[in-house]
């Protein structure tokens, strides 16, 4: 019974389209000529992924898993959950499983997967305050696979 609320968090996840990585191309447009000004300009918004991880640069071969990144390494009850995974781009599939469930990452192109959700507001008391090893699997057409374990702490 207590396996089928490992993970709301990831369940959720699975319900929500990836958004594809935003466009390096700039847009054509009039604009008038730029003006000195003393103040530095406003820089992008800000980075929402808080918890970066980068697995071990020595890895040889394919498929890799080049980053893990989560919006928070403490996730909350009804809170927002945002996950990317970079991989190689050989990978045809990103999956996230823990407790014998797991969640396919949607594929926004080639080496990009990522998605975001609300997390459910009612989640069992036993399951919150505790850390949970997630992992983040990543396969090619042929069967190979690249697996790593990132931990992720539920409170409410």
């Amino acid at each position: 019974m207590l396996a089928l609320y490992a993970l709301p968090l990831l369940l959720a996840l699975a319900e929500t389209p990836a958004s594809p990585p935003p466009s390096t191309s700039p847009a054509v447009t009039a604009s008038p000529a730029p003006q000195a000004s003393a103040s530095p300009a406003p820089s992008a918004s800000p980075n929402p992924f808080a918890y970066v991880v980068a697995p071990n640069p020595a890895q040889t071969g394919s498929p890799r898993i080049l980053e893990v990144a989560l919006n928070d390494r403490v996730l909350h009850v009804g809170g927002m959950l945002l996950v990317r995974v970079t991989t190689s781009p050989d990978v045809t599939g990103v999956v996230a499983r823990t407790w014998d469930h797991a969640v396919v990452i949607p594929q926004g192109s080639p080496g990009y997967f990522a998605g975001q959700t609300q997390l459910p507001s009612m989640i069992p008391f036993f399951l919150l305050n505790r850390t949970y090893q997630i992992d983040f699997v990543a396969s090619t057409a042929d069967g190979r696979t690249a697996t790593y374990t990132l931990p992720v702490r539920l409170e409410r």
